[in-house]
């Protein structure tokens, strides 16, 4: 398993929590402009950076600091991240894109614009967590603090067909 962080605080995070797991390498890498080759994997699990604002645990003011000016910056962001990631995977690989946004730019639009390619096909989320009502957005995944006890965490798959 390769996991990358650009932020080396972040990666040694990632180090010390898989600490225990044989096989693994921690990268501090820019995930846009990655370190290995297109087509390594075959998965790619891209938690993307985004605004935060569907994560009620602390620090809880984070929704108070975010302006409307914060999101495009982002969804630029997981656009770059989410192709990066499309190009990593082999044909018949899978991406699973995930934000703990609910906020439809960072979510269904970041998706939608990749699953419009020709070589991307959606994988429906929902019967995969049969045990989770009302988790369905579209053929994503969605789930709500008020529904779910969880942070309002997108989730989408995407196969790269060739």
């Amino acid at each position: 398993m390769t996991a990358a962080d650009r932020a080396p605080h972040r990666a040694e995070l990632v180090r010390t929590a898989l600490s225990g797991e044989d096989d693994v390498e921690v990268l501090t890498a820019d995930s846009t402009a990655p370190p290995w080759a297109p087509g390594t994997f075959d998965r790619v699990l891209l938690d993307a950076p985004c605004t935060g604002l569907g994560a009620p645990a602390p620090p809880p003011e984070v929704r108070w600091r975010r302006t409307p000016d914060d999101v495009p910056p982002l969804v630029e962001l997981q656009t770059a991240l989410l192709d990066s990631a499309l190009a990593s995977v082999r044909p018949g690989g899978v991406v699973a894109y995930v934000t703990c946004s609910p906020h439809t730019a960072e979510t269904v639009e970041v998706v939608d614009a990749a699953a419009a390619r020709d070589d991307v096909e959606v994988l429906p989320v929902a019967p995969l967590f049969p045990e989770v009502p009302d988790m369905a957005r579209g053929e994503y995944g969605q789930l709500w603090p008020h529904r779910h006890g969880t942070d309002a965490m997108f989730m989408a798959l995407l196969r790269r067909t060739r």
